[in-house]
């Protein structure tokens, strides 16, 4: 008879899991003030931003100034240092509102704590969110959050989770993975024997756009609303 591994650890995806997804449209809201600051065009400002994306989640730059000094040279306007402290500083700023946690989400994450989970994260970000990261307030309840742009692989590789698991001391399988699906997350996670779990937001209008690459193959457990994990991971075997 195989031995029965319970589950010690919860890794969670961030945007869109634990960040409330009502809030992503600020992602392309911010963009006006910062061009504004820097003096670019703003529709060339966004477009700049976006065709970066896979390589700023992977870690092209180490700091948002150096993301929007770059963008900035790449747009042919010249920025001095005190308009780039400026725009950096409003950028984060405004990545930190977006950033907020969902309704539960602290709550659940608490719950979750209280019981004697261990708690990790596995984002596929730029480096805003590493940076404003220590100020959110999932930084004190998380253990161990691994960002894409620190170490230069995305879901769902599966050496994004398994550094989470190296840093937690934990076997894959001894782990739970909850995310809405964005970069076919829940699949990459179950193909290394972890217990996924989807968070629908499919009822939240505008929902599939802000999912890259959904994961559609997914067929495992779901929930509607975080506070619902608890009680499941008591039935996961």
């Amino acid at each position: 008879m195989s031995r029965v591994i319970p589950i010690t650890t919860v890794l969670f995806d961030l945007n869109g899991t634990l960040t409330d997804p009502a809030a992503e449209p600020l992602r392309a809201a911010m963009h006006p003030a910062v061009a504004a600051i820097l003096g670019i065009d703003e529709r060339a400002y966004a477009d700049a931003l976006a065709a970066s994306y896979e390589a700023r989640a992977l870690g092209s730059h180490a700091t948002t100034r150096a993301l929007l000094a770059d963008v900035s040279a790449r747009l042919g306007v010249a920025v001095d240092a005190a308009r780039l402290d400026a725009a950096s500083g409003e950028r984060l700023r405004q990545f930190a509102r977006m950033l907020a946690p969902r309704a539960g989400a602290i709550e659940t994450l608490t719950a979750l704590r209280s019981d004697g989970y261990v708690l990790g994260l596995v984002s596929d970000c730029s480096c805003e969110t590493a940076e404003v990261w220590p100020q959110l307030p999932y930084a004190d309840l998380v253990e161990q959050p691994v960002f894409s742009c620190l170490v230069g692989v995305r879901k769902p590789a599966p050496a994004i989770y398994l550094e989470a698991c190296r840093r937690l001391r934990v076997e894959p399988s001894a782990c739970a993975f909850v995310g809405d699906g964005g970069s076919r997350e829940l699949t990459g996670a179950r193909a290394l024997a972890m217990h996924a779990v989807r968070l629908r937001n499919d009822h939240l209008a505008g929902q599939a756009e802000h999912r890259v690459d959904p994961d559609h193959a997914f067929d495992g457990p779901a929930i509607a609303d975080l506070r619902e994990l608890p009680g499941l991971l008591r039935t996961l075997r």
